[in-house]
């Protein structure tokens, strides 16, 4: 993974100087966006980040397969606005060692607004539980690199997205300064019965692919 890591590094480092430029205390606007050209510089950033991910033998072979599509639809010349979730993991901050998933995401519009989570519980018998949610992590339209992490809270008493927190926390104009309501997601568990898949979806209602959320909570 250390390749991946030093291409997410070269990437924050130009974003930031981005952001620098346009003034630390505003929303960048599109204008600002094209003037700088930033989503150039994410367009490489994923086609290098999606060359690693095929390089690196930890990956799994459905991955790789998403990054090989990915790499293709930035190289055939033609924007595709739907996004490509490439691999998504629960795990640790290496920093903080807080829950957080680590998401690959390839989007050519630079739009994603949020993740999608469904968890399927089996419950004794044939029951089932579902829970279905979707929470705007990136809903100002902020830059979106190819590798993100999120920080979140295990589901463990059946918690729910506080729908109303999230409402005022995107209406809030002091977002940046303000701590982003809880996301939950239960640690899928295949041999207990706690199967979780993810997507990711942009601004304009696009859904990428879902995948099965990886647990590596446990590797070392």
């Amino acid at each position: 993974m250390k390749k991946i890591e030093h291409n997410f590094v070269f990437t924050f480092v130009l974003l930031l100087m981005i952001l620098f430029k346009c003034g630390c205390d505003k929303r960048i606007t599109p204008e600002e966006i094209s003037r700088w050209n930033a989503k150039e510089i994410i367009k490489e950033a994923t086609i290098g980040y999606c060359e690693d991910v095929l390089k690196d033998e930890k990956m799994s072979d459905n991955s790789k397969s998403l990054a090989t599509l990915a790499l293709k639809k930035w190289k055939n010349g033609k924007l595709d606005s739907e996004p490509i979730l490439i691999f998504a993991m629960i795990a640790r901050s290496p920093k903080t060692e807080k829950i957080a998933l680590s998401l690959g995401i390839s989007d050519e519009d630079s739009d994603i607004a949020g993740i999608g989570i469904r968890e399927i519980h089996k419950e004794k018998g044939d029951t089932k539980k579902i829970i279905e949610e979707e929470y705007p992590v990136f809903g100002y339209g902020q830059l979106i690199s190819s590798y993100n992490i999120i920080y979140a809270k295990t589901r463990n008493n059946s918690e729910l997205k506080n729908e109303s927190d999230w409402k005022n926390y995107l209406l809030n104009k002091n977002w940046k300064k303000e701590a982003q309501p809880d996301l939950y997601v239960s640690i899928p568990d295949n041999n207990n019965g706690i199967y979780v898949d993810v997507w990711v979806y942009d601004h304009l209602g696009n859904k990428s692919n879902m995948i099965q959320l990886e647990n590596r909570l446990t590797s070392k």
